[in-house]
Formats: structure tokens, C-alpha cells, sequence
């Protein structure tokens, strides 16, 4: 994840941090800027997989832009999505991503960047930001 919004759990990208969770090997609940507070869990980890895919498309975000699939709370993550973020994270967590399939991916609507993200920034609050007109 990017910027180090890992709290307690050491620096690990995102794919690192999902594949952990999913495998049972991490407390979800340990992942975000701050252990004690609203920014955590698996819905957090799920909003920082697109975050990654996007970075590696060339389309850098801030590191508190959210969209798609379990943007908001876990219980908007079906299995489907969790399904999708795990070949994401299959693909972009290899040592050299191959290209095909990063672009593959990016071309998945419910993974691209969208038009309109929404900002968790804690210094602006919740809000959402129109990126492209």
C-alpha cells in the first residue's frame, strides 16, 4: 500500500496486505493509517488494489482515492470482487508484472480509474473529487 497506510503490520504493498488477509495470515483490522481508527480492514486493503493497478497504468492517484468494489465498508465486497482483487493482486504482486496483463486488467471498467473518486483525506474529510471532465 502506498505510503506506508499500513499501521502496525510493517510496510507492505497492497497486493501483499490482500493476499495476507485472504490466506488468513493477517488481521484485517490492522491495515490503515491508524490502528484505532475508521480508516481499516479488509474494505481499506480492497480500495488500495485498484490504487496500485492505476499506478501501474501510469495514472497516479492521491493515496486517499477510493472507487469500485468495497470502496465504503466490507459488506459492499461480494465474493465476486474479492475473486477480481485476487488476480489483480496475483498480477501486479510479481516481481516484473508482464504488461499484457496489467493493461488487460486496466481495460476492466470496475478497476480503471473513474471520472469521479471519492477522497478519504483526513485533512479535507470525505468528499468526492471530479478528476476529469
Amino acid at each position: 500500500m502506498r505510503g506506508g497506510r499500513l499501521g502496525t503490520c510493517g510496510r507492505r504493498v497492497a497486493g501483499a496486505a490482500w493476499r495476507a488477509i485472504r490466506a488468513g495470515e493477517a488481521d484485517a483490522g490492522r491495515f490503515g493509517p491508524d490502528p484505532g481508527g475508521p480508516l481499516r480492514g479488509t474494505w481499506f486493503v480492497a480500495g488500495e488494489v485498484p490504487l496500485d493497478l492505476a499506478a501501474l497504468n501510469k495514472s497516479e492517484m492521491s493515496q486517499w482515492d477510493v472507487w469500485g468494489a468495497g470502496a465504503d465498508s466490507d459488506a459492499e465486497l461480494a465474493e465476486a470482487d474479492r475473486l477480481l482483487y485476487d488476480e489483480v493482486t496475483r498480477v501486479t504482486g510479481e516481481r516484473l508484472p508482464a504488461f499484457g496483463a496489467l493493461r488487460g486488467l486496466w481495460e476492466d471498467e470496475r478497476l480503471r480509474t473513474p471520472r469521479t473518486v471519492r477522497s478519504l483525506a483526513p485533512y479535507t474529510g470525505a468528499r468526492e473529487v471530479t478528476l476529469r471532465g
